[in-house]
């Protein structure tokens, strides 16, 4: 995750908690802002932003770096194949209309699988019926190891 994936995530934390680091002057905010990307950085940034969406789900609080880290390694032990088929499924029938953007928020096995966002399109054009036998045979058999692998 990167410094400004880290921003991002603290803004979205005072969007939805406006209470939150209201009284935090600018050096203060610096070091939250590190405090929170020195803990998350190895982290891929939309495990991270769906954990902290998962807290804003269950928190009338702004959630902790314990509270969100306690999300990412529930959600990265739950998380199964068929999971992942369904984000690769969404991914795949945007395909043609994927954007940069939405290549980036992809957990990083499922773009590593893909390849490039080239390979999605390419998917996206091919029969219903072979996506939901062949691919997703595919897909299957060897999602496991690249997620090891990340």
């Amino acid at each position: 995750m990167t410094k400004d994936e880290t921003r991002a995530m603290l803004f979205m934390i005072r969007a939805n908690y406006p209470q939150a680091f209201r009284d935090a002057g600018e050096s203060e905010m610096r070091l939250i802002a590190q405090t929170w990307h020195d803990v998350f950085e190895p982290y891929d940034s939309s495990v991270v932003r769906y954990a902290l969406t998962e807290c804003f789900k269950t928190s009338r609080f702004a959630p902790s770096i314990a509270e969100v880290l306690g999300k990412i390694k529930a959600i990265m032990n739950d998380f199964t194949d068929e999971d992942d088929w369904k984000i690769a499924c969404k991914m795949i029938r945007n395909g043609n209309w994927l954007t940069k953007e939405e290549w980036d928020e992809a957990p990083e096995h499922i773009r590593r699988w893909f390849g490039s966002m080239s390979a999605v399109k390419e998917l996206a054009n091919q029969e219903a019926g072979t996506l939901q036998t062949v691919t997703r045979g595919q897909f299957m058999k060897t999602i496991g190891a690249v997620r090891e692998d990340c």
